[in-house]
Parts: C-alpha cells; structure tokens; sequence
C-alpha cells in the first residue's frame, strides 16, 4: 500500500503491528454497504530521505499480512509511468481521500474524488513563491480550475 510518510513515520513496531486496513470499502460508518476486506500491516518503510520539515520524499508503503485478491471493487491505483509530457500543464489527475470538505470543515463519510490539473513546475514555483515549503524536484504539482481541491485528511489517501 502506497501511503504518505507523514503519515507513518511517527509508528512505533507495535502501532504498526495493531494498524488494520480496510480495502475495497468506500463509506467510512457503513462498513456492511460494500463486501471489504480488512489486512493487518506487518511492515512500515518511508523514503530515507524523508523530511518531516520540507515534506521531501513524503512516500511509505506498508507491507500487508497476507496477498489481496482484486476483486471489483478492490484494484490497484494508477500510478505515472515517467513518459514524458505529463507535466506539461495539458494532464489531469484525480485525487481521492476522506479529507475535510472545508479548511476546518467536517469530514465525509464516504470517498471523494476530485479532478485536478498537473501544471509546470515553472507555474508551480510561481504559485508557491511565497511559501515557506517550495516545491522540489520528485514533487507533482496540481490545481484545480473549479475550487475543488484536497483538504486536511486526504494525505496518504487511495
């Protein structure tokens, strides 16, 4: 499982060992609405570059129990695949999560996804001149163009 460091990182062994995931399920309060499968964690690794400060590398994956059999309603994410051309300001990609609805809003009950452009890193910079966190190289930059974005609780979303 792909996840955010930020996440993770502060996980003793023991949280790890007690971390369950909940796959296939997109209603965080009516866990009988869709047939999902629960995995216990066995392992937590982030990037060894990883900066809490910066959020440099802010990427872990978390090793499962047991194998996950796809199924409708459980698949993989799709991720880049590093072709040139997707930062071109012409992609789009979507973001999921169960975050905030508002900065300081409530939190949904069921996964949300929104729509969102990846821009240039040249726009990206221009956006974020003025922010103590400049983006890095490794990072993908996204806005959205109709004032949907991601919000506090989406990091390390599906």
């Amino acid at each position: 499982i792909v996840t955010a460091a930020h996440c993770v990182q502060h996980m003793t062994k023991q949280d790890v060992m007690n971390l369950e995931l909940r796959l296939g399920d997109h209603s965080l309060y009516q866990t009988g609405k869709v047939a999902h499968e629960s995995r216990k964690a066995s392992r937590v690794l982030y990037h060894k570059g990883f900066s809490m400060n910066h959020l440099r590398n802010d990427i872990a994956l978390i090793h499962l129990s047991k194998p996950v059999e796809f199924k409708s309603n459980i698949q993989p994410v799709c991720l880049h695949t590093g072709s040139p051309g997707f930062e071109d300001g012409n992609s789009n990609a979507d973001v999921t999560g169960w975050g905030a609805l508002s900065e300081g809003g409530s939190q949904p009950a069921d996964l949300r996804t929104v729509r969102v452009r990846v821009i240039t890193k040249s726009e990206c910079l221009q956006k974020y001149a003025s922010s103590t966190n400049k983006p890095t190289d490794g990072m993908i930059c996204a806005v959205s163009d109709n004032g949907e974005d991601s919000c506090q609780g989406d990091s390390g979303g599906p």
